[in-house]
């Protein structure tokens, strides 16, 4: 009798262990995928950058005295995987940032205040150490810009709003449960797209440090999305169409329309990227002035064209694009280009048959416009 009593227990212990067991685990599911508070996603970073303008114009060495101190601060929202694009990127970050810079006060460039949405891509990360790369795009203000009296040293920068981009390469080291310290390696670049003239740009390289914050303590809950959407292999044809506005110094103050016409084709390489190549073909009424001057008569639009091979690659995140690309002239008038150029764009796509982008076009680091464009993919 005894065993018998002895038999029923350890029986209804072990169910009540097994029920134990099964709770537990359907309560970690359920906390993995608890949806985290929103401020416990948010970050509060604080940067000093030692940079120093790149002199890629003789002009550019009496700007600056060297190596100058500027300063960032951005707000960061780290994603939870919930969307099936946020999951396959490694639940990126993202946010917005400010930077500031008076150029080691530089009386010719003055201030420099830049406004930048930017995203941040896991490269390599354990459990105390992440490597990431982030791209910012946005705008910037100058106080001081180019005037043939005033300041005529600013060959650099002649509009007080332009166009600001910037790379970055950080490594970050985590503190605390709620601070991280990092640093690394970054590149600013300053244009106007040459919507005025003169506009040499400022290429800015140089190194950071800082330090993030954390506004909750509370863990960050990474989540699977319900549906996964895979893209690997998928292919796009697209035709787009664009428009500038430029100026040139040997022209001042005249300005010039360009007509940009493109047809590429793309390919997803994996889930989140993609690569273009394509033919390009650009009208800009400034050849003709330019060929002219050269002492050369040509009024043939086609003739007064440019027609370029491009090959590029672009990052998609949900409806918004990143495109880098390199292009070679098959067939250019004016000689005083460089035989490659480069371009980097965002796109958003309203549809997705539609979409539009901001691109700039440059020579090495001198800008050529700034092309608002138009197209169709399918």
């Amino acid at each position: 009798m005894r065993n018998w009593w002895l038999i029923r227990f350890n029986r209804n212990f072990s169910m009540l262990m097994l029920a134990g067991i099964l709770m537990f685990i359907n309560q970690s599911g359920k906390a993995q995928n608890q949806k985290s508070s929103f401020f416990s996603t948010l970050f509060l970073e604080a940067k000093l950058h030692q940079s120093a303008i790149m002199a890629h114009h003789t002009e550019m060495w009496s700007l600056t005295d060297g190596i100058y101190t500027s300063y960032e601060i951005s707000l960061v929202r780290q994603t939870t995987g919930r969307t099936s694009n946020a999951f396959l990127w490694k639940y990126p970050r993202y946010g917005i940032s400010y930077h500031y810079s008076d150029f080691g006060g530089s009386p010719w460039l003055g201030e420099a205040h830049s406004v930048m949405p930017f995203v941040s891509l896991e490269l390599w990360k354990s459990k105390r150490f992440l490597l990431d790369f982030r791209v910012l795009f946005g705008a910037g203000y100058f106080t001081r810009i180019y005037d043939p009296a005033d300041n005529y040293k600013n060959r650099a920068i002649s509009s007080h709003w332009n166009a600001s981009v910037n790379f970055q390469l950080a490594g970050k080291i985590k503190l605390t449960e709620i601070s991280d310290f990092m640093g690394g390696l970054s590149m600013l670049h300053l244009s106007n797209g040459t919507t005025r003239s003169p506009n040499f740009g400022l290429n800015i390289p140089g190194g950071f440090a800082g330090i993030a914050f954390k506004f909750s303590g509370k863990p960050i809950s990474f989540q699977s999305p319900d549906s996964i959407q895979y893209k690997k292999g998928k292919q796009n044809i697209r035709l787009a169409f664009g428009m500038a506005q430029k100026e040139l110094p040997d022209f001042y103050r005249q300005k010039f329309l360009v007509f940009h016409y493109e047809m590429a084709y793309t390919r997803y390489y994996n889930h989140t990227n993609r690569y273009i190549l394509g033919l390009e073909a650009s009208h800009d009424q400034s050849t003709a002035l330019i060929v002219k001057k050269a002492g050369m008569v040509n009024d043939n639009a086609l003739k007064l064209s440019k027609y370029s091979v491009v090959a590029g690659h672009e990052w998609m995140f949900s409806n918004f694009a990143i495109n880098f690309s390199l292009g070679i002239y098959v067939y250019n008038p004016d000689e005083k280009n460089d035989f490659f150029f480069n371009k980097i764009g965002i796109n958003y796509f309203l549809h997705k048959n539609l979409f539009t982008s901001l691109t700039l076009k440059s020579h090495y680091a001198k800008a050529d416009y700034l092309a608002l464009v138009l197209g169709l993919s399918f």
